[in-house]
C-alpha cells in the first residue's frame, strides 16, 4: 500500500502549543469540528494533533488542491484504518463546490455508527463572498458543534457569519508553520500523483460508460473516478483517445468491476510518466 500521508510538509507529530492543547480537550465524542483558516495558518498540523491526543478520531481533509490523505483532485475520509475518497476533478473547490457538498454528504452516511469526534480539515480558500456562501452550505450539512478559527483579517466576516449556527473558537496561527510556495504545492501535488502511479498499467474503457466533465485546455490533463458506492476506489490518467474507447492508466491493484459511474474531468497539471507498465 502507498502511503500518500507521508508526502508534504506536514510533520508526524506537530508541536502542540498550550492554546491548541486546551482548546484540543474541549472537545468531545460525537462532536463535529470544523478547522478554518488561510493557507499555511497551522490548520493540518492542528488536525494532526487532534489525532495524536484524542482518541477513535475520524478526519475529513477537504482541501483537493492539498491533499494530506490521498492524491490531488480528491477529498477524503480517514476512518479508523480506512481512508474513503470522492474524486472532484478539480485541485481547487472553487467551480466544483456541487461535487464536494455530495462528498461531505456521503461521507457522513459513512459516520453514522462512529463515535469518536469529526475533525474537518477545511481548505485555506476563503476570502472570496463565494467561498464564503460554499462554507455556509457546508456548515449546514455538517451542523459542527464546534468552528475552530485561525485568526487573521480575513476571517471576521467568516467569524460572524459562522456565529449563527456553532460555537466559535479563535485560535492564534501557528508561527512555525513553514511557508511554501505555489513552485513546491506543484511539486508535492506531481509527487503524489507519481507515486500513486509508480506501478501502472492500461485499459481500455468505451466513452459510452463514461460521465465526461472535461473541457479542452492544452494545460490540463484528463483524470478517471471509478465510484462505487458514492465513492472513488480508483483513479486513472487518460493517455489516449480512441474513436470509441479511452486508453487509462490505472494503478497495477485495479480491478474492473461493475462501477456506478464513471467521471472524467481535466485538471491543471501534466504527469509525465516515469513509473513501471504491466504488460500482460
Amino acid at each position: 500500500m502507498v502511503d500518500l500521508e507521508k508526502i508534504g510538509k506536514f510533520p508526524d507529530v506537530p508541536e502542540v502549543s498550550e492554546e491548541w492543547k486546551n482548546v484540543i480537550e474541549r472537545i468531545r465524542e460525537r462532536e463535529r469540528v470544523l478547522v478554518l483558516g488561510e493557507t499555511d495558518s497551522g490548520k493540518t498540523s492542528f488536525c494532526i494533533a487532534v489525532e495524536k491526543i484524542k482518541k477513535n478520531v475520524a478526519t475529513a481533509d477537504l482541501d483537493p488542491g492539498q491533499q494530506r490523505l490521498f492524491i490531488p483532485g480528491c477529498v477524503s475520509l480517514k476512518l479508523k484504518d480506512k481512508i474513503l475518497k470522492f474524486f472532484i476533478g478539480s485541485m481547487t473547490p472553487r467551480f466544483s463546490e456541487w461535487l464536494i457538498l455530495i462528498a461531505i454528504s456521503t461521507f457522513l452516511q459513512k459516520l453514522k455508527k462512529h463515535k469518536g469526534p469529526l475533525i474537518v480539515d477545511m481548505p485555506g480558500y476563503i476570502k472570496e463572498d463565494r467561498a464564503i456562501m460554499l462554507l455556509l452550505l457546508k456548515i449546514n450539512l455538517i451542523k459542527p458543534h464546534k468552528i475552530i478559527i485561525f485568526k487573521s483579517p480575513e476571517t471576521d466576516k467568516i467569524k460572524n457569519l459562522s456565529a449563527k449556527f456553532s460555537e466559535i473558537i479563535e485560535i492564534e496561527p501557528n508561527k512555525k508553520t513553514r511557508k511554501i510556495s505555489p513552485e513546491e504545492r506543484a511539486r508535492i501535488r506531481e509527487e503524489k500523483i507519481k507515486l500513486y502511479f509508480r506501478n501502472y498499467k492500461i485499459i481500455r474503457i468505451p466513452k459510452t460508460k463514461i460521465i465526461n466533465l472535461s473541457y479542452q485546455n492544452e494545460n490540463f490533463q484528463d483524470f478517471i473516478g471509478f465510484f462505487r458506492n458514492w465513492l472513488t476506489e480508483f483513479i486513472g490518467i487518460v493517455m489516449q483517445e480512441e474513436q470509441d474507447n479511452l486508453l487509462v492508466a490505472v494503478p497495477q491493484n485495479f480491478r474492473d468491476k461493475k462501477w456506478d459511474f464513471i467521471l472524467k474531468s481535466s485538471m491543471k497539471i501534466k504527469i509525465e510518466f516515469d513509473g513501471q507498465e504491466e504488460r500482460s
